[in-house]
């Protein structure tokens, strides 16, 4: 993410989740980002983005910003959707996904973070994802958003080949959203900003 924040042609604020694992709903997090992002910028217009479970709470915010009045630019959406339609329960295990979470970090960050070689802020790191990780996917599993905004809100969704979307069943839930199918990975995409963002 950091990559893509540095190619952007503005400025880029991220939030770290530093709840510790202690959240139990997308709207709380939503909550509280909202404030964290108006004490930098308190009036709008809003560019915000997410990746993955980061696009549910990205969606949330942007619903708090317009129900607010502020005005919301189309939001960033990487490999992940504002909401789900599924009501059907996930049925993996905590374990699971703390194993989820481990292979991620060994894929994302290298052997170095899940080695015997951790180092005590390494472990502490992996910890803290891991907590992380785990209570987002409790808190996606029961999210349905309790708001629609006053205003549609536009998105633009960067997705990966491997899934498939339906943009028309967002468009019924106040969300116009564009998809961007994009092949592979570690591919660098030049787009013009102003037609995708």
């Amino acid at each position: 993410m950091l990559e893509l924040a540095r190619r952007l042609p503005w400025a880029v604020y991220g939030l770290h989740a530093t709840h510790g694992g202690a959240v139990e709903s997308v709207e709380q997090l939503a909550t509280a980002y909202w404030r964290a992002i108006q004490d930098v910028q308190p009036q709008g217009p809003y560019r915000l983005g997410g990746f993955s479970f980061g696009c549910r709470v990205a969606h949330a915010i942007a619903c708090l910003a317009a129900t607010d009045g502020h005005a919301v630019q189309p939001l960033l959406l990487l490999d992940g959707l504002p909401f789900a339609f599924s009501d059907a329960p996930e049925t993996d295990a905590e374990e699971d996904v703390e194993l989820h979470a481990r292979e991620y970090i060994s894929q994302a960050f290298g052997q170095r973070m899940t080695g015997d070689t951790e180092t005590s802020s390494d472990r502490e790191l992996v910890e803290q994802i891991v907590s992380n990780y785990s209570a987002h996917c409790r808190v996606d599993r029961k999210y349905r958003p309790a708001f629609k905004p006053q205003r549609e809100v536009k998105a633009t969704l960067f997705k990966t080949a491997f899934w498939d979307v339906d943009a028309a069943e967002y468009r019924e839930h106040g969300v116009a959203l564009g998809v961007v199918g994009v092949a592979g990975s570690g591919q660098t995409i030049t787009l013009p900003l102003d037609e995708h963002l």
